[in-house]
């Protein structure tokens, strides 16, 4: 275990100084290196790595084996709902798919906001607006207030045709970030 650890902590570092592409030959020998898969933050990261560099498919395949293989991860349902909600890539949109598994995320999270965020954003893919507007209301009851939850909420009302609500939601996100955030 220590290997695989010193190598997933490595690429870890790699994505941190923004080399994804560098960091995932060594997440992959990390995920290699767990045969008995007691590590479900190894396919997590590496999912992480792949994203960062664009290749999202691929972090899709490597979350969707992830979660049959960690099925009661809240994490990992949340990161394949996000890629199959919010991919840059409409190929992979699966909006029904990323539903269930951001609303199992959200039972097995608990408390979590952020999972009842991933959900409401795969509502919002499904068109089910009413919905996310309601899973952000939780989540904001739940502690969660960031500029992503503002700009989703600012997409959700936009799509119910509440024009003056979601450009202060919209207002509200830009008003959160911080000049030095890239």
């Amino acid at each position: 275990a220590t290997y695989s650890k010193a190598h997933n902590m490595l690429g870890q570092l790699d994505v941190a100084d923004g080399r994804p592409e560098a960091a995932l030959p060594r997440l992959e020998r990390a995920v290699a290196l767990d045969p008995q898969r007691r590590f479900e933050y190894f396919r997590r990261n590496l999912a992480e790595a792949l994203i960062s560099a664009g290749r999202f498919s691929d972090a899709a395949d490597v979350l969707g084996e992830a979660v049959e293989q960690f099925p009661k991860s809240a994490a990992l349902k949340s990161w394949l709902a996000l890629v199959l909600a919010a991919s840059p890539d409409p190929a992979l949109w699966a909006p029904p798919r990323a539903v269930r598994e951001a609303r199992a995320a959200a039972a097995l999270g608990g408390a979590d906001p952020i999972h009842r965020l991933a959900l409401a954003i795969a509502l919002h893919r499904a068109e089910r607006n009413a919905e996310a507007l309601r899973m952000l209301t939780e989540a904001r009851a739940s502690g969660s207030k960031d500029p992503i939850g503002d700009a989703v909420e600012a997409l959700v009302r936009r799509a119910l045709g509440e024009d003056e609500a979601a450009r202060k939601a919209l207002a509200a996100a830009e008003a959160e970030i911080e000049p030095e955030d890239p």
